[in-house]
């Protein structure tokens, strides 16, 4: 006995002195058994063969799959899974049998020095520290640039390059852009690969960015993967023998971990708070027995936490206590995890903690349906965020607050507590990148929107009902383009002064949220940098107004958009659906609003929709029309009144009707918003001039276009244009010809929408040679300036319908570029079909009567025996033309002059009473008190 205890001390001894040497470094001769468990690389999924057969010229079973620009490449992404399918798919989450689990506390955290070893055995360098700490203290764009450096040098370590790209992907989440983020993850591959010869790190990285992005099937795919890949095997907590593969196994359980949170989060933003339970458990589990491991006097020499465990742990306690909680609200072992979790938090010196704690727990009290405890929860929860001047969470607990205040019949306090969210969102607008709240509390901007209605329909209030839908959809607009350059080199001097205090204000919120920061804060100055940008915003209304729309919140009047409206044309405004209420429309005119009851719910709709969407592959004329006339039925167009055109504001399923193929005998136009109508109708040129793009040269990338060709070909005769085909139909080319502006640009080539991140949507020109994506952010920073845009190609009227029902795809970038009309298409249609549709509307369009030129090309193929799949896929969205507009004379608003009011310049409607008022100022005044 005493012998055995004799070699066991020289042993340790003898281990001791090694690890003394570097815990990165293999520990010969002694350490001989590996404890990460053996793995291969994960494949990608094929991409390749599924775009070419959804974009083939012969396919019409488009809604078939989704595509998206992915690391400058075009990927096929899965279809969202039914809420069966995904549960099914699920592997099981079997916690690691242990003899007892004591908690770990949390201890002191030490980022890593330049010079030293780091844990994935590389030298820290001292870019890679600045950029750590930048990160940590909520310093995006600084963490950014010491990033970019690290990663600038190809040749350097392939572990340090590795894990700064690691840390340039949490840095982006951070600064809210999931979709570089996702991008950058495919060089974090790369690197991964470099170094350790494995990819499970990056592909869980990439589950979380992808959940950010909304994306939940695609995060729970990429962290299914992962978690089927390591199986069964669990982060050890004792060892016989030091490791020999400390750095393989911090990386498979780094990757572990985060798979089974992004999981959890995953079955959390679908309500699935039971089956999330157990992956959180497991996260948990493991995150504290790395925590054991370090603090152990012998394991600890060898091998000690990543600072990753110490950030994510916090986090994945909070989470699981909200699991509990929102499956018992007497549960006891969610108050403890939530108790731990602020133990790591304030360890950290994160500031937010706690107002994340009990966000946390109010959302929990929601989804356990306690109106009651969630309305006072979200109340206590207010006060920490006030007096931490947390925006962010403001807007949301008042959200969260309004909707249990709904529930206990409190209408007043409920509007109260709505129109307190509305307003912080409002003045957050343009700063607020982007809404990841509705994936973490449930609650997005949208909820805001929808509570307000409920309560102005209640109260028969109709213009404050028309004003709030109309500031949802300019809010969704302004948050989607934050952190985004828009229209380069218009208004240079004061865009530029408003995109720095953009930065200012984004810098100053991530410091308050940030994981790690002990200096000092001052909680008022976010407030007073945004007080700031609003002045200059109401500078540049003035100036610019359609540029002032991308970078603030503005919305018309029910009764300036009456005043813009012709005698024989209506404003047709879809109200956000209710769960199993009727669905409902506002039927405007020039002297009266009226309520629409529709015979449909949101899923009839969505399933008629669906029945349509169905018979389109077929191209059975007999079967289609049979889903059409309960399509109509559902929408019931002939008992909004007799009109001459409609304008039509969608919300939900309502953006993707196909009113070409409906038996409508007025046309319809598809607006952004119910204030569309108030933008001035340019008059036609006599001879309009056009640039015409067809078939660019793809390289093989995708499928060539021979009728786009011929479609180019004919459509540039009817305006005397030359078209740009092949190999010169690059962007740079187009950009030329379209030079200050066009009458008319027709695009007819490929294109695509990216249903999670929207601005990636692309049409596809060309390099030259391949293949080269036009996306809507590349639009919205430099526009093309067009009267009328023609987008013939797939599928180039679909978008995201995002907060507040706005639906930001292709359509929407051109609008910028001050085009009044676009023509897009919802789903392929053959050659001979659009090339004679084409043709038709041109000639129509060139007397600027766009509403008739659509009338009468739909008329033309009907007459020719097409089905309703090929007439109905063109929607025509903005301006119907000058004829809707021909007998509005004189009815314009009154004119706008200069105002000054304490100190800010403002704008009123001439002859008003009182400046103030007027709405902005109204807003600036409410924030100033």
């Amino acid at each position: 006995m005493l012998r055995r205890s004799a070699m066991s001390r020289m042993f340790l001894v003898c281990v001791t002195m090694l690890v003394l040497w570097g815990c990165a470094v293999p520990l010969l001769p002694i350490p001989l058994v590996p404890y990460a468990p053996s793995t291969t690389v994960l494949p990608e999924q094929e991409e390749q063969p599924l775009v070419q057969a959804t974009l083939s010229s012969g396919t019409t079973h488009s809604r078939q799959v989704l595509l998206g620009v992915r690391s400058g490449s075009v990927r096929g992404l899965a279809l969202r899974k039914t809420e069966a399918e995904f549960l099914s798919g699920l592997p099981s989450a079997k916690l690691k049998m242990e003899l007892s689990s004591i908690y770990i506390p949390p201890y002191k955290y030490e980022p890593a020095k330049a010079g030293s070893k780091h844990y994935f055995n590389f030298t820290v360098t001292l870019e890679f520290e600045q950029g750590l700490l930048a990160f940590l203290s909520g310093k995006g764009e600084a963490a950014l640039g010491y990033l970019d450096k690290v990663l600038a040098d190809e040749r350097g370590d392939p572990a340090l390059l590795w894990q700064a790209s690691y840390l340039r992907v949490l840095t982006l989440l951070m600064t809210g852009r999931p979709d570089l983020a996702e991008k950058e993850t495919a060089r974090t591959q790369r690197h991964e690969l470099a170094a350790t010869g494995k990819n499970h790190g990056s592909r869980a990285l990439r589950a979380e960015a992808r959940y950010w992005a909304g994306d939940l099937d695609g995060a729970s795919e990429d962290a299914v993967q992962v978690i089927r890949a390591l199986g069964d095997w669990r982060f050890p907590s004792t060892y016989a023998i030091p490791p020999i593969d400390q750095v393989e196994l911090a990386r498979v359980t780094a990757a572990q971990v985060r798979s089974d949170i992004v999981l959890g989060l995953a079955l959390m933003a679908k309500a699935r708070y039971r089956e999330a339970i157990p992956w959180l458990e497991l996260a948990n589990q493991t995150m504290n027995n790395v925590m054991f491991v370090g603090r152990h006097p012998l394991y600890g020499l060898y091998f000690q936490p990543w600072e990753e465990v110490f950030w994510a742990r916090g986090m994945s306690l909070a989470t699981l206590g909200t699991a509990l909680l929102a499956t018992d609200v007497m549960s006891e072992r969610s108050q403890i995890m939530f108790a731990r979790a602020r133990e790591f938090f304030d360890a950290l010196g994160s500031r937010s903690g706690e107002v994340l704690i009990e966000t946390f727990k109010t959302h929990a009290l929601i989804a356990a349906r306690r109106p009651d405890l969630a309305e006072a929860q979200a109340a206590k929860a207010l006060v920490l965020a006030e007096k931490g001047g947390f925006f962010d969470y403001q807007w949301r607990l008042s959200a969260l607050r309004g909707e249990s205040l709904i529930v206990l019949g409190r209408w007043d306090e409920a509007e109260r507590e709505f129109r307190r969210a509305q307003n912080v969102i409002d003045l957050l607008a343009g700063t607020l990148v982007f809404d990841d709240a509705k994936v973490q509390f449930g609650i997005g901007k949208e909820a805001v929107n929808a509570g307000l209605a409920r309560i102005n329909l209640r109260n028969g209030d109709m213009p404050r009902l028309f004003e709030d839908l109309e500031r949802g959809r300019a809010r969704a607009f302004v948050s989607l383009l934050a952190n985004r350059m828009v229209a380069t080199g218009r208004q240079e001097a004061i865009t530029g002064r408003i995109r720095d205090l953009d930065r200012e204000i984004l810098e100053e919120r991530r410091r308050k949220n940030a994981i790690s920061n002990r200096d000092p804060v001052d909680a008022a100055r976010e407030r007073r940098l945004l007080e700031k940008r609003l002045a200059l915003i109401l500078d540049l209304r003035r100036r610019d107004p359609d540029l002032a729309d991308v970078l603030a919140v503005s919305a018309v009047s029910l009764e300036s958009a009456q005043s813009m409206l012709p005698p024989d044309t209506a404003l047709v405004y879809a109200l956000p659906g209710q769960g199993g209420d009727p669905l409902r429309l506002l039927v405007i005119t020039r002297r009266e609003v009226k309520l629409k009851d529709l015979p449909v719910t949101t899923g009839v709709l969505k399933k008629r929709l669906s029945n349509f969407n169905d018979a389109i592959p077929g191209r059975n004329a007999d079967v289609q029309r049979s889903t059409l006339q309960d399509l109509s039925d559902a929408l019931d167009p002939h008992s909004w009144g007799s009109f001459r055109s409609v304008y039509f504001v969608p919300s939900g399923d309502f953006h993707f009707i196909p009113w070409g193929a409906l038996d409508l005998s007025f046309p319809v136009a598809v607006l952004p918003t119910g204030g569309w109508v108030a933008r001035a109708s340019i008059p036609p040129a006599a001879t309009p001039r056009a640039v015409v793009v067809g078939d660019p040269a793809f390289g093989g990338i995708l499928p060539p276009l021979p009728g786009a060709r011929e479609e180019a070909i004919e459509v540039s005769r009817c305006y005397g244009a030359s078209p740009l085909l092949g190999s010169q139909a690059t962007e740079k080319e187009l950009r030329r010809q379209v030079g200050r502006g066009v009458d008319v640009l027709h695009l007819a080539s490929h294109a695509l929408y990216d249903p999670f991140y929207p601005l990636l949507s692309a049409l596809f020109l060309t390099d030259g040679k391949y293949a080269s994506p036009l996306t809507a952010e590349r639009l919205f920073e430099q526009p093309l300036s067009a009267r009328m845009v023609v987008l013939s190609a797939c599928e180039t009227g679909m978008g995201q319908v995002i907060e507040g029902d706005e639906m930001l795809g292709l359509v929407r970038s051109f609008y910028l570029g001050g085009a009044s009309a676009v023509l897009s298409t919802l789903w392929p249609v053959e050659d001979v079909a659009t090339r004679s549709f084409m043709e038709v509307f041109h000639k129509k369009a060139r007397s600027g009567d766009f509403g008739a030129a659509w009338i009468a090309a739909r008329d033309a193929l009907k007459a020719k025996g097409f089905p309703p799949s090929s007439y109905g896929a063109f929607v025509l969205a903005g301006s119907l033309g000058t004829a809707a507009h021909e007998s509005n004379t004189g009815h314009m608003p009154p004119s706008l002059s200069p105002v000054r009011f304490k100190g800010i310049l403002v704008h009123e409607e001439a002859g008003a009473a009182d400046v103030q008022h007027h709405p902005y100022v109204r807003r600036i005044e409410r924030y100033l008190k």
